[in-house]
């Protein structure tokens, strides 16, 4: 329907709702078997009835979050192919062949349309196929039980529709975006600028240009380097879940974290554009391993009572987790915000 009709980006939000009903609806018969997220510190939640009523709010967020970041040659393909290569690692060490599956599938369909994607680009993959591929990381989530290796490995996508939607204060089509409160200028000598203007739009490459006009390629290359350092992120939670459940040494764990740590540091040398927001991520990363560590310690241990919400019973202690994550992200997206600003005063200056 996009390919022939302009629609507004409220319809497609609807609309990959209703694609995600597949999914609950293969769920409900028993065709497949959604289950609930396994995290860090916690173990396996107990949402066994509500999580998969959640299942189509996922699809249409992961879908969404990735056709946000797109807009530049080989920018959606490449950090999809990153992740996904990162999580079919997940997947060898979750022990899920569902994982290895859509992994390495999605993986072959994408890297030869990838080649005539990149700068250059031939092609084009359009909301549809954007949509397409964010679809599948919402698939790796559900039938892998991945739900956090998926996050990390997505989080350049949702740190871009966090800033987009702050900024705009509600979903709008990207040409609306570019006609009224474009994130970028594009100057003659095929240099990409950031905009200056306080009402432009708040993207994830306008943060990156603060620090200077690049190429196309250039800027993309940044992106790819972004969606590496999720990699990493997504096989630490991995083994940090498979830690908790017992089934892997915690030795394994700071073992890879120090081993991740030295790519790390020699990438943000190379590409010091993306330093802050690197840590911004891992800040956010941290705060919410202590609020796991917290609702561990504390919220599961005091509070085990159910409110019965008709034939729906939602545990006291995942609504009271609930409203302990709300000021922490606040707290976060004060944090984020006035970066953000520091970043484009800089340039303005």
């Amino acid at each position: 329907m996009d390919d022939r009709i302009k629609l507004k980006s409220f319809y497609k939000i609807i609309l990959t709702i209703l694609t995600g009903t597949a999914i609950f609806l293969a769920n409900y018969i028993g065709f497949i078997n959604v289950i609930s997220p396994t995290l860090p510190f916690l173990g396996v939640t107990r949402l066994t009835m509500i999580y998969p009523l959640a299942a189509p709010l996922i699809v249409a967020v992961f879908a969404n979050a990735l056709n946000m970041l797109e807009g530049y040659n080989g920018e959606g393909s490449g950090t999809s192919l990153i992740a996904l290569s990162f999580l079919f690692i997940c997947g060898l060490i979750w022990n899920s062949s569902i994982v290895i599956l859509i992994t390495s599938s999605s993986i072959a369909v994408i890297i030869p349309f990838f080649i005539y994607n990149k700068f250059p680009a031939k092609l084009f993959p359009g909301d549809i196929g954007t949509l397409s591929m964010g679809a599948i990381f919402a698939c790796i989530a559900l039938l892998g039980s991945m739900e956090v290796a998926v996050f990390c490995a997505l989080l350049i996508h949702i740190f871009n529709s966090f800033f987009v939607i702050s900024s705009v204060k509600g979903f709008f089509e990207s040409s609306d975006i570019q006609d009224q409160k474009s994130d970028i200028i594009l100057l003659d000598n095929d240099l990409i600028m950031a905009s200056e203007k306080r009402t432009s739009a708040l993207t994830l490459p306008r943060l990156i240009l603060a620090k200077g006009p690049l190429k196309e390629p250039d800027l993309v290359k940044n992106f790819y380097v972004i969606s590496i350092i999720c990699g990493f992120f997504s096989i630490i939670s991995v083994l940090l879940t498979q830690w908790t459940l017992g089934n892997v040494n915690i030795f394994y764990v700071i073992l890879s974290i120090f081993a991740f740590l030295i790519p790390t540091i020699i990438l943000l040398y190379y590409f010091p554009r993306i330093r802050g927001i690197i840590f911004l991520m891992i800040v956010l990363l941290i705060i919410i391993i202590l609020l796991l560590i917290l609702i561990d310690s504390v919220i599961m241990q005091l509070f085990y009572e159910e409110i019965d919400l008709f034939f729906i019973k939602i545990p006291t202690n995942i609504l009271f987790s609930l409203i302990l994550i709300a000021p922490s992200l606040a707290v976060w997206y004060f944090l984020t915000i006035k970066y953000f600003w520091s970043q484009i005063k800089k340039l303005n200056s």
